[in-house]
């Protein structure tokens, strides 16, 4: 089973320029309810939201929209960046209903910062300013995004999200906060390594200037931390619930709840209210007709008033009249109102298709496209039939045609994966071969392709035969190299933290060797790439990329450093691949770096070569898209990219957030978005690609295959 790291937590609550030990309005850190949606029931949310402007903020709404983020997010099923999807639009929806309420003078606009501790990985959500910040021994790192910086919740119906994700480890001291950067010196973050939260806050803030809120969190080995309080399953838990700790952990409030601002009744409500005095009135005029005809039917009985019913007949009364009245309004909503707007939303569907196929251009019949799929949603909220269903699909195709999107039908390559405590965290394919990293039992899987389609080899021996002397730990990455490698065939190789080599191979023995160490010493390889007989590998901790020779498959000699000059901050670096054109780095803010080795011209240089690096920039040239380049491929969260070789060399990008996979020419100009013709249940992990044309995706514990093509 995978590691699931715990979380200690302190708050940080600065305003009117002092500190302050009540608990922030708007920042939690919290637990699953016990009745979490599927796959949520291990997530740790921390969640960090101010409002602007202050002085027009009801009392506890801050409080309240936070909790509603949090109920959002765990009553959920989906993906992690689901979760954070529905967590920031349910918040934006609330504040632009209480944009549209008279009570407020002034807009209301919100920044949101939200975090998801899952396993070993840290999911970040940002909305308008903020920034999250990781300690560890030797390096800070900063992610925020300025384009998410200017687009605030409560603005537009949409809300502009930018998603970030960080691999943590035990001892790791991560910084949320809503407050624009920069706030802290490096100096400064760099002191608080070895630190546990609340000594993180007692050194941060006497040197704050400003106000602001936010939280410390420790990243803690399982069952070393204390128990975040679970999220409240409804409003007497969350009333009867012990405050979160904050710093120091003796000093506890209580968070208070507040209805917030009154929202404008829906259409449904009105209807009920008026159904409902109506009612009521007809039903009374009619019990009181009906007794004052039976007392001049009955001798002796006098004529009854309105207040002479016996107390028990008013009870009664009381409780079946608004019975009825439900049961009608339910029946004639139902039996009517249901199929009416299912019809009319259907109807305008129709026309707006009609209206998309008689357009010309690109631009406008996409937007017809996308106002039918909006209507075909708003049908599919009141029923179903067979003619959404072929709309719904006529709709998608044509949007994926013009957006270059391509769906592809995966199939497990294994029925039932690889074990329910499986975690594929890396991959290796050649044409017939595939090999799998399963870091939970330390592992190297191999799968060949049958031409029908695949088997597990049963007899591969790989980390576990290595025998008790080889001592080499769960590798971070595995590479195909060529025969004759060690093993004098194509082998497989893994490499651990410590430069440890395994050479694996089917029908082999394995054998293990070690890399030669850099002067300095190993610090922490987190991950290797094969490319051009070469091996590279990435110590963040050493901030070096090392060089090894690897011509015929077999890795030797002393490592030489990729940078010669200014070396750039790696710290951030969550991926690296060999290209034609140079070492493409892939940093966790999702921005690409290409990085050159050039000749230096300058007589009186010390090298005659330097390595230059430059950012990216990633351009889109389909019709009705912006012609703006952007610093990170708009709408993703790459997690790993792969260099496909000449004829044709590509960028792909596999995407944490659509489970898919971008392609991008050399020229960093948009090409095509794989996706799934059905999601994925799980968080995609890793991927390859193998020759000719075959895409594998690792999703929880099982291994996905597709043939790309358009």
């Amino acid at each position: 089973m995978a590691t699931t790291f715990e979380a200690d937590v302190a708050l940080i609550h600065i305003a009117g320029g002092s500190s302050r030990t009540t608990p922030p309005p708007g920042t939690i850190a919290q637990a699953a309810p016990r009745r979490a949606a599927r796959g949520r029931s291990d997530d740790l949310l921390f969640l960090n939201l101010s409002l602007l402007p202050d002085h027009t903020i009801a009392p506890g709404l801050t409080a309240h929209l936070t909790h509603l983020g949090a109920d959002a997010y765990y009553g959920n099923p989906g993906s992690v960046t689901l979760g954070l999807r529905e967590t920031a639009t349910i918040i934006n929806d609330h504040l632009l209903d209480a944009n549209q309420s008279e009570m407020i003078s002034s807009k209301l606009q919100g920044r949101l910062l939200i975090g998801i501790l899952r396993e070993k990985s840290f999911y970040i959500a940002q909305c308008g300013p903020g920034q999250v910040i990781l300690v560890r021994s030797h390096q800070v790192t900063r992610l925020s995004s300025e384009e998410a910086s200017k687009r605030l919740l409560g603005v537009s119906s949409v809300p502009y999200i930018r998603y970030h994700h960080l691999d943590v480890e035990v001892g790791d001291i991560l910084i949320l906060t809503t407050a624009e950067p920069p706030v802290w010196a490096e100096p400064i973050l760099s002191s608080l390594a070895g630190l546990n939260p609340a000594q993180v806050v007692d050194r941060l803030i006497p040197d704050l200037q400003r106000d602001l809120t936010g939280m410390i969190i420790g990243v803690a080995a399982p069952g070393e931390a204390a128990k975040l309080p679970r999220v409240a399953e409804n409003l007497a838990e969350v009333e009867s619930s012990k405050p979160f700790e904050s710093a120091p952990r003796e000093q506890r409030s209580k968070t208070p709840v507040d209805p917030g601002l009154p929202k404008k009744p829906s259409w449904f409500q009105r209807f009920f209210r008026r159904i409902n005095i109506r009612t009521r009135r007809v039903l009374h005029k009619l019990l009181y007709g009906i007794a004052k005809i039976g007392a001049r039917l009955s001798p002796g009985l006098a004529e009854p008033s309105p207040s002479a019913y016996p107390p028990k007949f008013l009870a009664l009364t009381a409780i079946i009249i608004p019975l009825v009245v439900v049961g009608i309004a339910a029946l004639v909503y139902f039996r009517f109102g249901r199929n009416q707007q299912f019809q009319l939303n259907l109807s305008d569907a129709r026309a707006a298709i009609a209206l998309a196929e008689s357009k010309e251009t690109s631009k406008e019949t996409r937007e017809d496209y996308v106002l039918a799929q909006f209507w075909l949603e708003q049908a599919a909220r009141y029923g179903t039939s067979d003619e959404l269903t072929q709309l719904q699909e006529k709709v998608q195709s044509s949007l994926d045609n013009i957006d270059l999107i391509v769906r592809l039908d995966f199939t497990q390559i294994v029925s039932g994966g690889f074990g329910p405590e499986s975690h594929l965290s890396s991959l290796a394919a050649s044409s017939t071969d595939l090999y799998i990293l399963d870091d939970t039992h330390n592992t190297i899987w191999h799968v060949w392709s049958t031409g029908r389609g695949f088997d597990i080899d049963g007899e591969f021996e790989c980390l576990g035969e290595a025998g008790p002397e080889a001592k080499i730990t769960t590798p971070v990455g595995i590479a195909i190299v060529p025969a004759p490698s060690a093993l004098g065939v194509e082998s497989i190789i893994g490499i651990d933290k410590t430069g440890l080599i395994i050479y694996c191979a089917p029908d082999k023995i394995p054998t293990t060797a070690e890399l030669a160490p850099p002067e300095m010493g190993w610090g922490n390889i987190q991950t290797i790439e094969v490319y051009n007989n070469k091996l590279y590998v990435l110590d963040t901790d050493r901030n070096a990329v090392l060089v090894y020779d690897a011509s015929n498959g077999f890795v030797s000699g002393n490592p030489s450093s990729y940078f010669i000059g200014q070396v750039p901050d790696l710290s951030g670096v969550i991926d690296i691949a060999g290209s034609q054109d140079g070492l493409l780095v892939l940093y966790a803010d999702a921005h690409l770096d290409l990085c050159k080795q050039v000749s230096v011209t300058d007589p009186t240089a010390e090298n005659a070569i330097r390595t230059e690096c430059e950012t990216l920039l990633f351009r889109d040239e389909r019709l009705g898209h912006e012609e703006e380049a952007f610093r990170q491929i708009p709408g993703a969260l790459p997690l790993q990219l792969y260099f496909s070789p000449p004829p044709e060399p590509s960028l792909y990008f596999l995407d944490i957030m659509s489970g898919g996979i971008f392609q991008y020419s050399m020229r960093m100009i948009y090409q095509t978005q794989f996706l799934a013709r059905e999601s994925f249940h799980d968080e995609v992990a890793a991927f390859v690609i193998g020759p000719p044309n075959h895409v594998y995706i690792a999703a929880g514990n099982q291994i996905y295959h597709a043939q790309l093509g358009r």
